[in-house]
């Protein structure tokens, strides 16, 4: 059995390259990054912990008889792995909630497409952004280094006698990522590193 700080740590572990997704986000020039639910989910059974999750409320906007969003309220709970041994105090649930929502779809003669998917969008988009809140792809929502960064960590490790492949092999063995999932702040401490040396 796992101890609830042991199934966190599982729960925030950075996820494997081949697992992230990409898809361009409106108004902004890097596209953003995701794991799909069932990645997800796959992430909640394996850390060995006991979870739940529950939908609290679904919204139709602007209207349920015209709506063109769905909302989803929903929480997760990570239950107690063992009760509480004599003398000791019992570890409570932990629950986390959040908001999910998805465009409700519509053909190219008003009819819906399926607002079922639309709503199963949705409890998906809640139930990842719950489980955020317990650590699960949390790495994602980081702000990332800059082109211009990333740039100057090349140049700077080649001066330093390193190649991509030296400096990728760095990033993982110092941070557990990849260049392009580096923060600010890890970037610095890399080129800072390069220039010492």
């Amino acid at each position: 059995m796992s101890n609830r700080i042991d199934i966190l740590s599982k729960l925030a572990k950075p996820f494997p390259n081949e697992v992230i997704k990409t898809r361009p986000t409106p108004g902004m020039s890097k596209p953003s990054s995701y794991v799909d639910g069932k990645t997800v989910i796959e992430r909640l059974n394996s850390a060995g912990g006991n979870w739940s999750f529950e939908i609290c409320q679904i919204i139709f906007l602007p209207s349920p008889q015209e709506p063109s969003e769905v909302i989803v309220q929903g929480k997760i709970t990570l239950h107690p792995e063992t009760p509480a041994s004599e003398g000791q105090l019992a570890e409570v649930p932990l629950v986390k909630g959040d908001v999910g929502n998805a465009a409700i779809k519509r053909k190219g003669n008003g009819s819906y497409v399926s607002i079922g998917n639309d709503v199963k969008g949705a409890v998906t988009d809640c139930l990842k952004r719950c489980a955020r809140h317990l650590g699960v792809a949390l790495e994602l929502y980081e702000e990332r280094a800059s082109d211009e960064q990333l740039t100057e960590l090349v140049e700077v490790g080649a001066m330093a006698g390193q190649s991509k492949e030296d400096i990728a092999a760095v990033c993982q063995r110092r941070f557990g990522k990849e260049p392009l999932r580096l923060n600010p702040k890890e970037c610095d401490l890399l080129i800072e590193s390069y220039r010492a040396s």
